[in-house]
């Protein structure tokens, strides 16, 4: 998990990212980054039967990040970048990056491994440095340098955009953090503000966590409150910035046509509900439908569902890992982590 600076964020890392393997046997595979120290062996995880076949992805690892599509990014402990990729066949190619920016904060690799956007932030003034990479030479795309906060980019599903969250100079911490978007393909060098000045969500001017792009790249999850319910502090714009509505789900679907929500259900603890709803809310009675149920044992945590909503990736207060599968209504362990301060990412290299 790429930490930033002046997040609110545990000393303890560990991330857990869940994956398909090129969807050719149904097999399930997870990278795992499960450590409760500053470094982190990353494994992958074989677990389409019995125990856990284990391969590392890497070790000794400060910062790790990874795409859907398994393209990753990671520095060591010597503060060295490094890019590469998980393919469908397990395989794990990657290699150093010769020139980095100064002071990163954070960093975004877009769905083909091409295209980084650098982060690099204090609360005075901000730079945001995006460069595209061929082999092993890199090219400076945009350099967009503010007074002011930027904060977690996130790439475009194609690459050719780029958006994150911005608080102008004065901007108070609870408030006035604005979703731009910056083209990179075009000829301007100037993002565009695709929604406005959010009320407060959060004491810390960074986000945690980046704006999500649907996988056709037609809308964007991002965390922002318009109104005075507390409880509204997701909300979904249309890459236009025309449509804007309060998110009612926390997941796409594999095609970004409908968005997939994790509840507790009514009837009582250990009742939860898998819902589906479309992007914007209609006026339609019954628009936010139950997939399914899922009964566990306590409270999940870190819920993840996968892009076809037929499983469930979470993690229980005892640190155990489980995967339920609403096609056989089994659920399995995937065994104990070192923390649960861990985010779990459904992702599938052999999808393009």
């Amino acid at each position: 998990m790429i930490k930033c600076l002046f997040c609110l964020l545990a000393a303890i890392n560990c991330i857990l990212f869940v994956y398909g393997a090129g969807g050719t046997d149904g097999e399930e595979v997870i990278v795992l980054d499960n450590s409760s120290t500053i470094s982190h062996d990353v494994l992958i995880l074989q677990v389409a039967s019995g125990s856990p076949l284990r391969k590392e992805l890497a070790k000794n690892v400060s910062d790790f990040e990874i795409t859907h599509s398994g393209h990753f990014i990671l520095r060591d402990l010597t503060q060295g970048w490094f890019k590469g990729r998980v393919d469908s066949s397990l395989t794990v190619t990657k290699q150093a990056l010769k020139t980095v920016p100064h002071n990163i904060t954070r960093v975004a690799i877009s769905e083909d491994g091409k295209r980084i956007a650098w982060e690099n932030s204090d609360l005075a003034k901000s730079e945001l440095i995006v460069e595209e990479y061929s082999a092993d030479k890199s090219k400076v795309l945009r350099v967009i340098s503010k007074n002011g906060i930027i904060s977690a980019p996130s790439w475009s599903p194609d690459g050719s955009r780029l958006a994150y969250y911005y608080g102008p100079p004065g901007a108070e911490v609870r408030d006035g953090y604005i979703l731009m978007v910056l083209d990179v393909n075009s000829a301007s060098n100037q993002p565009e503000r695709l929604a406005a000045p959010s009320l407060w969500t959060r004491l810390s001017p960074c986000r945690p966590d980046p704006p999500q792009w649907s996988p056709d790249g037609k809308f964007i999850r991002f965390e922002a409150r318009y109104d005075e319910d507390v409880n509204k502090t997701n909300y979904v714009v249309s890459a236009d910035g025309k449509q804007l509505a309060p998110a009612e789900f926390s997941a796409w679907d594999r095609e970004g046509g409908r968005g997939y929500g994790f509840k507790r259900e009514s009837n009582g603890p250990g009742e939860f509900l898998i819902t589906e709803s479309d992007i914007l809310p209609t006026e339609e009675k019954g628009s936010l439908k139950i997939k399914y149920r899922l009964t566990v044992s306590g409270t999940p945590i870190g819920v993840v569902l996968s892009p076809s909503a037929t499983k469930v990736a979470y993690m229980q207060n005892d640190k155990e890992a489980y995967i339920y599968d609403s096609t056989t209504g089994k659920t399995a362990s995937i065994g104990k982590l070192a923390s649960i301060a861990c985010r779990l990412m459904w992702i599938d290299p052999d999808r393009k």
